[in-house]
């Protein structure tokens, strides 16, 4: 199984409400999110190398002509594409990850929130990104909200395609601002494959939009299995609904808890799902004023004898500060096998080679046998509770972890922090001890002697309470 080690492991923190006192800085804390809606002066169809292709998470991996992301209708076209964003943001950054003949970008504005217009960012003409890489811009402090992106693009400066995957806007968001999450990772206590039909489908935006057996949605095992899926959120919010997308044959969610912060389940009253239409949107109401940061959906299917697949789930609320689970935004390594493919940075954000096996979407050391380190940084320094390794192709080769303080006095190991399992794929879960300061990174060192082979690592999860200035 792609998840093995079931169960969530949680430190019980003794955590506080964070008020801003009257007159310090409101605490913020770093958000980062993919287009939710993107259009353009041209496309070059209407499905693929759409403007919709440059919404949502990478998906066009490496360099070259993908259909999967967005190409303006010609070869030499001045265009313009904008890109909507879900939740508004005080942006601090934008990275933009181009497939296929990086150059043309001679600019980049921000579209104000408020409906007000936008503001050109200075200086925002693509400096010559490596086919294949991402572009990391950083934004001028003092920007009000924004809630999306314009690229403005010349491609009779490239002479062909600048095409287009992805566009991360990196903002920050205050504590008691209102929020709708989606799940940011998932585990079952079944899974009908590795990815397809795996329970990370239920992680991100829903993207199954008819009723039918898709691929893109969680199924159990078996057919007519009593299982739980665990969706997880990125922040702790003080929740007021709970959204589930289900896209196969609803009816079989018997009930729902909430994970708590010190991780235990509150269920809550009237969960079970009266008959959601196909596709349709099972929501609860959430009138417990406390930190949720997950939920728990049990399902029996003797009763439909079929699978109920679900494709996603949201939480809204307010933001409370209080717990924190990212993905690494940069890695870096001793060696990698290649710059792009293969490279470090494929360690970072969420896992997208969850299949056992050799995959470019993976990090890879330059040789099978090397002892090497993977340090990867996050964007929110915390208190940790827990880290989260995906790895692969041939698990079993990490020695041990340690953590990187955030105020750069050094680093700290982590006990009993090496992963002797050699299942494959495999999901390292540690959880933390008390006691560590707050820390932004965390270096994983591997010693493939032992597996004789490349221990490829696709992501990295840390979690635990943030710290503000």
């Amino acid at each position: 199984m792609l998840i093995k080690r079931l169960g969530l492991v949680l430190l019980c923190l003794s955590l506080l409400a964070l008020p801003t006192p009257a007159g310090a800085q409101e605490a913020r804390l770093e958000f980062r999110q993919w287009a939710i809606s993107a259009t353009a002066t041209s496309q070059y169809g209407e499905s693929s190398w759409s403007a919709m292709q440059a919404a949502g998470e990478p998906d066009s991996f490496g360099c070259g002509d993908y259909l999967t992301a967005w190409a303006s209708e010609t070869s030499t076209g001045q265009d313009q594409l904008t890109l909507m964003y879900a939740q508004p943001v005080v942006p601090t950054g934008i990275r933009i990850l181009q497939t296929y003949n990086p150059g043309a970008i001679t600019g980049v504005e921000l579209i104000l929130a408020d409906g007000s217009g936008t503001v050109a960012i200075p200086d925002s003409a693509d400096p010559g990104t490596e086919c294949g890489e991402a572009w990391h811009l950083d934004v001028p402090a003092d920007i009000a909200p924004v809630n999306g992106v314009i690229l403005t693009l010349d491609q009779t400066i490239t002479g062909g395609w600048n095409e287009i995957d992805a566009v991360e806007l990196i903002g920050t968001v205050a504590v008691g601002d209102p929020v709708e999450l989606w799940a940011s990772n998932a585990y079952a206590t079944s899974q009908y494959g590795n990815t397809s039909w795996s329970a990370l489908q239920v992680t991100g935006r829903a993207d199954t939009p008819e009723c039918g057996d898709n691929r893109t949605a969680w199924a159990s095992e078996s057919s007519t299995g009593q299982d739980s899926l665990t969706a997880l959120f990125p922040y702790a919010v003080i929740a007021s609904q709970v959204d589930i997308y289900q896209t196969y044959n609803p009816g079989a969610i018997t009930g729902v808890d909430l994970i708590l912060l010190d991780g235990s389940q509150a269920p809550l009253e009237n969960s079970a799902d009266p008959g959601t239409e196909c596709p349709g949107v099972f929501s609860l109401n959430i009138t417990e004023q406390q930190p949720v940061i997950g939920i728990v959906i049990h399902v029996d299917q003797t009763s439909l004898n079929d699978w109920n697949e679900i494709d996603a789930v949201k939480i809204t609320g307010t933001l409370s500060g209080e717990w924190l689970r990212q993905w690494a935004a940069t890695a870096e390594a001793t060696s990698a096998y290649g710059e792009v493919e293969y490279g470090a940075m494929q360690a970072t954000g969420r896992p997208d080679a969850t299949e056992c096996g050799d995959s470019s979407r993976a990090w890879a050391s330059e040789s099978s046998t090397g002892q090497d380190q993977l340090t990867v940084t996050f964007g929110t320094p915390v208190i940790p509770a827990e880290v989260t390794v995906y790895q692969t192709y041939a698990p079993g080769a990490i020695t041990g972890i340690e953590f990187v303080l955030a105020d750069g006095s050094g680093t700290v190991p982590v006990p009993d922090s090496a992963d002797p399992n050699t299942d494959c794929p495999d999901v390292f879960r540690l959880p933390v001890p008390d006691g560590f300061a707050p820390v932004n990174g965390v270096i994983i060192s591997v010693d493939q002697t032992i597996t004789e082979s490349w221990n490829e690592i696709d992501a990295v999860e840390l979690a635990g309470q943030p710290v503000f200035e």
